[in-house]
């Protein structure tokens, strides 16, 4: 998990899936820390930087969890 945290952080626009491999994704999740998840029907609408600062333009859905037990979830 380590490594995919890093190759994320590392990518402008983070890292994108489909919503079936969101999914898929998050079936095999165990834990939570600190996760983002921003859904968008358009991709020239993303920018990482801009999510993480709290600027919500754009964003269909909006998921935060801070650990596995606490989530926001905004639309």
């Amino acid at each position: 998990m380590e490594e995919f945290e890093r190759k994320i952080q590392s990518e402008k626009l983070g890292f994108m899936m489909t919503w079936t491999e969101l999914k898929k994704f998050a079936n095999e999740l165990e834990q939570t820390f600190d996760c983002v998840v921003a859904g968008f029907k358009e991709n020239d609408a993303i920018d990482k930087n801009k999510i993480l600062n709290g600027d919500n333009d754009g964003i269909e859905i909006f998921i935060e969890a801070f650990d596995s037990k606490e989530w926001t979830i905004k639309n």
